[in-house]
């Protein structure tokens, strides 16, 4: 289980080779996504929320799902148009 990142880069982990492995695919099977895919460097004193767009934000956590993933919710900048 994972907290507070963008499912691009959970994605981009599991896909390194060590994490190609049953442990990893058995065991990491969560994560409460922040909608936000931006660099802190963008996201620092940011005078708005910066966000994905729902639909992108819905076909990535799919993308989790294909990968064994089983536990979804939201955490930072999430809104109810998100979950």
């Amino acid at each position: 289980m994972t907290n507070c990142v963008h499912p691009n880069v959970v994605i981009n982990a599991i896909n390194k080779p060590f994490n190609n492995n049953k442990i990893i695919k058995n065991r990491f099977i969560g994560l409460q996504a922040n909608a936000s895919d931006f660099k802190l460097e963008e996201l620092d004193n940011s005078k708005e929320l910066k966000s994905s767009r729902p639909n992108e934000l819905a076909s990535k956590m799919k993308i989790l799902y294909n990968n064994n993933f089983k536990i979804f919710g939201g955490c930072c900048v999430e809104q109810i148009s998100h979950i």
